[in-house]
């Protein structure tokens, strides 16, 4: 630290210490009884301090210093802000990372879970009567479905809401199963670290609420799976991560070719009886999804 010279009062020295910030010159000021003295913290400025100062002596009423001072409060609280935000967040990450990976991803695990539990609990779609708790019209014990003659919905008007949301917890084999729970684990895991876990859950929510209605009315109750909610994550990741590159939802491109390969492929009826409508339908809520976000954010700006 270096002194560069010396003001005769305290509000000059401030003043001129308030316009040295708006330079990015970090400066102190110290002293007493008529003679206040301005000290540079990084010796590389040291040349440009001192022509500063003598340019202030000479002009010390410019205009440009005393609106100096407000731009130094500005910019100060700014940078505490910063700060702060940066404390809470190291703290924040480390926190994280010392809990298990359970905690990390709280939503990403217990919808995994859910997945494998209930796939077994329906036995890969063999137990129609447990099927018949978590599709979204009720089927007898047969597998026919009772409520046809009715409403499509006739179950979730009777208060069974929850199977709105259930289909996407059925998987009718191994593949099946193992194939959602790796892209789930790799989409949400993502979205939660970056987004939160109520986040997520929000958008698993809405995803697998609209594209299970639209399957349903589209080929009827017989469907199940979570590839549904993993194109509309897939959709969100993908279009986040083009729209605001710096954040950290991102696919490779292998990821994404692999992805829109499979949701055609699927059209054919070549890889099984696959719910397509639930597929595009669940791209879309996420493309909206992500394009909502990032409308938001620029407009907060």
């Amino acid at each position: 630290m270096r002194r560069i010279g010396t003001l005769s009062s305290e509000r000059e020295a401030r003043t001129f210490s308030d316009y040295l910030f708006t330079l990015k010159i970090e400066s102190q000021v110290s002293g007493s009884n008529g003679e206040w003295e301005v000290w540079l913290l990084d010796e590389d400025q040291l040349e440009q301090g001192r022509t500063e100062m003598a340019a202030y002596s000479e002009a010390p009423n410019d205009p440009k210093y005393a609106a100096a001072a407000g731009a130094a409060k500005a910019e100060r609280e700014a940078k505490l802000k910063a700060d702060l935000e940066s404390a809470r967040q190291q703290i924040d990450l480390r926190e994280r990372w010392e809990r298990p990976v359970w905690m990390q991803i709280p939503v990403t695990v217990s919808l995994l879970a859910l997945s494998i539990l209930i796939t077994l609990l329906c036995n890969f779609g063999e137990n129609h009567e447990m099927m018949s708790l978590f599709q979204v019209r009720a089927s007898t014990i047969d597998g026919d479905y009772a409520s046809f003659s009715r409403a499509p919905l006739y179950d979730v008007m009777r208060g069974e809401v929850w199977r709105l949301i259930t289909p996407i917890f059925i998987h009718l084999g191994w593949i099946h199963l193992l194939g959602n729970s790796m892209w789930l684990m790799l989409l949400g895991r993502m979205i939660e670290f970056e987004r939160g876990s109520w986040r997520l859950l929000l958008y698993v929510l809405t995803i697998g609420l609209i594209s299970n209605l639209a399957e349903n009315a589209y080929s009827g109750p017989l469907f199940g799976g979570m590839s549904g909610v993993v194109y509309g994550l897939f959709g969100y990741v993908w279009l986040t991560g083009r729209l605001e590159p710096h954040t950290g939802l991102h696919l490779t491109r292998e990821s994404t070719i692999i992805m829109v390969v499979w949701l055609f492929l699927c059209t054919t009826g070549r890889v099984g009886n696959i719910a397509n409508m639930a597929h595009f339908v669940g791209l879309g809520v996420g493309l909206l999804l992500a394009g909502i976000g990032v409308f938001f954010r620029r407009l907060r700006g």
